[in-house]
């Protein structure tokens, strides 16, 4: 690094900057550090591309990228700060990210990155998708590499390979890393914009998971992978329903049975609708506002979901406070609505306690008997739903004794069985209506449970990975 620092002058020279030293480079272009030259000494990336080494195509993609940047501003996407040339280098000027590439973030972490920390940098990305959507441009290399931080905040770049597509439009030139390229573009179909879902379900399998789906694969084992009906193996055991449900409809390697992007952007894993900003504080308080009214009224229940949904909007807002005080503030209400909801909770099964003792005679209590009874007579004949019924009641008496975190484990591991089941029975099926009524007690179990913990995680993160350089919010 230092014989970059002292030939770096010798190398290029640019009118209004002061190199710095290199900080990485390919194979026609050199990126380096950089100050401008005025007063306010700006920190900025030079990308340095050598004319002499690209042409054609190559060039075009030159070209292309610097017209796609000028067109792009947004808060999680690379900005091009000005383009310059002479007679034998292009200078793209960009804004300098300090916190390396999530592909370092990957490597570098001693554990696997928790679904928590990857359902936030997922929803910045998905954040940026929505915008390229907008503005009709297929990125066509998304991979950890690309992917940039700085502030603790994710940033899209590299637009080398981007298009703009129509949602209608279709293309058939390879682009792109072989190890995150779309099937459809592996095999020498045509693709379209759903092409960069499956490269955005590669990436966030290889941050929970440690590794792409195919890592290792030849190009030509990854072709042959392309044209294999065989879906990609998904763990389910280490994650929620949500983030399966997410990955399994990304990883579609027919484009037409893939997520798309109305689908994605209201999908409850990147989860959009809670994304930091002055209008989701204000849902937030007023959301709040109706929980304590709810509470004051002694509708209980009511008043749970709408802490739960509270925390929900609280818990991000106060990961992306930059200001300490009103982190600070944001953390106190979180652990008073956090410690109202496990009140509650104990409160309502203290409730249901009582209702099972002396009202066990009501046609509610006999429904509730008989459905259970009903689904646990079916499972005598079927070992995998025998399982998963006795983990989900497991993960109730964790909630009895206020234990979230194995709770939420329990009915995770519960659901990850019984939500395929209910998907693959038979429309006609007498068991069908029954485990759908219990999956759906079990997912609203988690979700609660969800928030609580996410809500205890604000404290337990900070100092540690929340504060890191290389963390994303």
């Amino acid at each position: 690094m230092s014989q970059d620092k002292d030939n770096t002058s010798k190398l290029i020279k640019l009118k209004g900057f002061k190199i710095q030293h290199k900080i990485g480079s390919g194979s026609f272009s050199t990126v380096y550090k950089a100050w401008t030259e005025n007063k306010d000494h700006v920190e900025v990336a030079i990308k340095c591309i050598d004319k002499t080494k690209v042409s054609g195509k190559r060039f075009d993609n030159i070209v292309n990228e610097i017209k796609v940047l000028k067109l792009l501003h947004h808060e999680h996407i690379v900005s091009m700060i000005d383009f310059l040339w002479d007679e034998r280098y292009v200078y793209i000027v960009l804004e300098y990210c300090d916190g390396g590439d999530l592909s370092s973030l990957i490597k570098s972490s001693e554990t696997k990155l928790s679904e928590f920390q990857v359902q936030r940098f997922v929803r910045q990305l998905v954040l940026a998708l929505k915008y390229l959507r907008e503005h009709n441009v297929c990125h066509l290399d998304l991979k950890p590499q690309n992917i940039l931080i700085k502030n603790n905040r994710l940033k899209l770049g590299d637009f080398g390979f981007a298009r703009f597509l129509l949602p209608s439009d279709n293309s058939a030139s390879l682009q792109g890393s072989p190890l995150y390229m779309a099937p459809e573009i592996l095999a020498g179909a045509e693709y379209n914009a759903s092409a960069d879902l499956w490269s955005l379900g590669v990436l966030t399998y290889e941050a929970l998971f440690g590794a792409a789906p195919y890592a290792g694969c030849t190009m030509s084992q990854l072709r042959a992978q392309a044209l294999n009906p065989q879906p990609v193996n998904i763990p389910s055991n280490t994650i929620t329903p949500h983030c399966h449900h997410f990955l399994s409809h990304l990883l579609q390697k027919d484009p037409a049975q893939r997520l798309t992007h109305d689908l994605l952007f209201s999908h409850p894993f990147p989860d959009l609708a809670h994304t930091p900003s002055r209008e989701s504080y204000e849902t937030a308080v007023c959301v709040v506002s109706c929980a304590v009214e709810q509470d004051s009224k002694g509708q209980h229940r009511e008043a749970l979901s709408s802490y739960c949904e509270a925390l929900n909007y609280f818990v991000p807002l106060a990961y992306e406070e930059p200001d300490t005080s009103k982190r600070k503030e944001l953390e106190e209400k979180i652990v008073e609505y956090k410690k109202r909801v496990e009140e509650l909770r104990h409160s309502l099964i203290s409730e249901q306690n009582v209702q099972e003792q002396h009202v066990t005679s009501s046609h509610v209590e006999r429904s509730t008997s008989s459905h259970r009874v009903r689904l646990s007579q079916y499972a005598e004949s079927r070992p995998n739903l025998k399982a998963g019924l006795e983990i989900g009641d497991s993960g109730d008496m964790y909630l009895v004794e206020g234990n979230y975190e194995a709770a939420l484990d329990k009915l995770k591991s519960s659901l990850s069985i019984l939500i395929p089941m209910c998907e693959s029975e038979p429309g006609a099926s007498a068991m069908k209506p029954l485990l759908a009524y219990q999956i759906q007690d079990w997912l609203s179990k988690a979700e609660h449970s969800q928030a609580i913990v996410d809500a205890a995680r604000v404290r337990t993160e900070e100092g540690t990975a929340v504060n890191s350089k290389c963390t994303i919010q």
